[in-house]
């Protein structure tokens, strides 16, 4: 997303035949001065001609990026996408901004995983404990998921990836890491830091 895309990404997906939709930093001083153009344009779409010295070998390199507006995301920022899928009949500016919109469900699982079970502040020291942990996390987002689902289907509810979120609840995320986490605690096989 924002962070990785760049004409050095891009030039690998195209080398290896891989297609990619990547939002780009619509506003600040590190986006793009083809991005910058784009937005000062304020066409829907455009296809761009980028030169690239090829990381590897030095040569440069011709790809080509189809660049699409979308709207404001909720911090007001412009939706800029950039695309190796060309064909604006075979693939349409709308059909890509609802593809990019799917990829949202994605990052609020990653979201729930990182903030809500606190993924990132591990416990273990070791490769195979940080693992235990991140499957132990996984397990309870599931277990959550499925209950609440049940919940949800107990009572006649329409479920959808939004309420499935809003069911299970960052409660629930909570609680399960918590008692994973206090089981964890006494175990012999996990490590932990000094200030567990």
């Amino acid at each position: 997303d924002r962070g990785f895309g760049g004409d050095q990404v891009f030039l690998c997906f195209d080398e290896n035949d891989q297609f990619y939709l990547c939002r780009m930093r619509s506003s600040g001083a590190r986006n793009a001065l083809y991005i910058q153009d784009f937005l000062a344009s304020r066409k829907k779409e455009c296809v761009i001609s980028q030169t690239v010295i090829h990381a590897k070998t030095g040569k440069k390199v011709k790809i080509l990026i189809r660049l699409i507006r979308g709207p404001k995301d909720a911090e007001g920022k412009r939706i800029i996408l950039a695309t190796n899928l060309i064909e604006a009949k075979q693939y349409s500016r709308r059909s890509l901004l609802k593809l990019y919109c799917f990829r949202w469900t994605v990052e609020t699982m990653y979201g729930r995983v990182k903030n809500l079970l606190k993924l990132e502040a591990f416990h273990a020291k070791s490769v195979n404990g940080v693992l235990q942990e991140i499957f132990a996390n996984l397990l309870v987002m599931s277990l959550t998921a499925l209950v609440a689902l049940g919940a949800a289907a107990e009572v006649h509810l329409p479920v959808g990836g939004a309420d499935l979120q809003r069911v299970g609840g960052a409660r629930a995320g909570d609680q399960g890491r918590a008692a994973v986490g206090d089981r964890d605690r006494h175990g012999p096989a996990v490590e932990h830091d000094a200030g567990d």
